[in-house]
């Protein structure tokens, strides 16, 4: 896809009529059948059609200032990593402290899952998405507020949105975080108004998007109802476990398309599942009232936001805006854990409380072996 971007930008590809339109792929005939890469879409019946104008921008930016370099355009999504890594620990450390914060930096570092949005060129707008996302719920969720800091939020979810349809899940985050959280100094009646028109951003954006015709087409990797509705939510289901298990052990989730393979990312996503939750009883009653409630908001924002994406072609780049949520709460536990093991005097709770951060930091560490034997057994 990287290359197929090269061409667009350079004119070779007629469906592609602007640098906005980077995010066109219309079936048809072939038109580079001499190339040595082939149109994933020559089906005359598929179209993937996003409307992500920035990205498409920043790819031609690149192209433009650039040529063909790529470490270039690598440098680029590296900054914008950055950016997302900084929103993630400064939202763990608004809520948890500084330790906490240290913990969401190492994960975000080591995680397997972010080597697609971060590495793939063409995939640029999962993290510029991400990125200009991060800064709107730091905006909105961190600080003191005030008429500033509210323009620069709004103006960076507006902006996130024409980068990725993904950044749909930003929107889900603030509306059930401050729901949830119910601290602060608003009041619910404030909190209802501002999630409100979040909400109504969301329903126009997604309005402006079904009604210009964006959205895919015949194309088996994303789902869609018209197979059933219990069918479809139990595809999505099955996504959420496999993507559960890429976030904590780098297992490709993309497996569980596999008619050979599916089996084992559903495995290791159950296995993360039960790893999570079992010491979370430990480190539980280290947090106070308020802790907990954020940790419960947080976790429930980032499922939000991790829920729309699910229809999408499942893939770890799914999780990078859920985990403006996720991550912090993971990092909490973490935090609790390793409070609750210095506070114990208990051989067992001990354990308990380091077999979190064993699932958090080691799980994640272990990833990209785990990822290499992966490739070659492929191969």
């Amino acid at each position: 896809d990287d290359y197929i971007h090269r061409v667009m930008v350079d004119g070779r590809y007629a469906e592609a009529t602007g640098s906005t339109d980077l995010y066109f792929f219309v079936g048809g005939p072939n038109l580079l059948e001499s190339a040595r890469f082939h149109m994933w879409w020559s089906h005359p019946d598929t179209s993937h059609c996003s409307w992500r104008p920035l990205s498409g921008l920043s790819l031609s930016l690149d192209h433009r200032l650039f040529a063909y370099l790529p470490w270039a355009a690598h440098l680029h999504s590296i900054l914008l990593f950055a950016i997302f890594a900084y929103a993630v620990c400064a939202v763990t450390r608004e809520f948890f402290g500084l330790r906490a914060a240290t913990f969401a930096l190492l994960c975000i570092g080591l995680a397997k899952h972010m080597f697609e949005p971060v590495g793939w060129i063409a995939a640029r707008h999962s993290m510029l998405g991400a990125a200009l996302g991060g800064i709107a719920v730091v905006g909105f969720l961190t600080g003191e507020p005030s008429w500033r800091r509210k323009v620069w939020a709004w103006a960076a979810l507006v902006a996130s949105l024409g980068a990725s349809e993904g950044s749909i899940g930003v929107i889900a985050i603030l509306i059930v975080y401050p729901l949830v959280a119910q601290h602060g100094t608003s009041s619910i009646g404030v909190r209802l108004r501002d999630s409100a028109a979040k909400g109504a951003l969301g329903l126009a954006y997604l309005g402006f998007y079904f009604a210009s015709g964006y959205g895919a087409k015949a194309n088996a990797a994303y789902s869609s109802f018209d197979g059933g509705v219990l069918p479809t939510l139990w595809q999505v289901f099955l996504r959420f476990v496999a993507l559960i298990g890429e976030w904590i052990f780098g297992i490709a989730s993309s497996l569980i398309e596999s008619p050979e393979e599916w089996r084992m990312p559903l495995a290791v996503g159950g296995l993360a599942l039960v790893l999570l939750a079992a010491p979370t009883r430990v480190a539980w009653p280290v947090f106070d009232a308020k802790e907990r409630r954020t940790i419960v908001a947080l976790t429930l924002a980032g499922l939000a936001a991790l829920g729309p994406n699910l229809l999408a072609h499942v893939s770890g780049r799914l999780l990078t805006v859920s985990l403006l949520a996720l991550m912090p709460a993971l990092a909490a536990l973490m935090d609790g854990a390793w409070r609750a093991a210095r506070a114990s005097r208990t051989t067992g709770a001990r354990g308990l409380a380091y077999a979190l951060l064993a699932v958090g930091l080691f799980g994640l560490l272990i990833a990209n072996p785990l990822h290499r034997l992966q490739a070659q057994a492929w191969a």
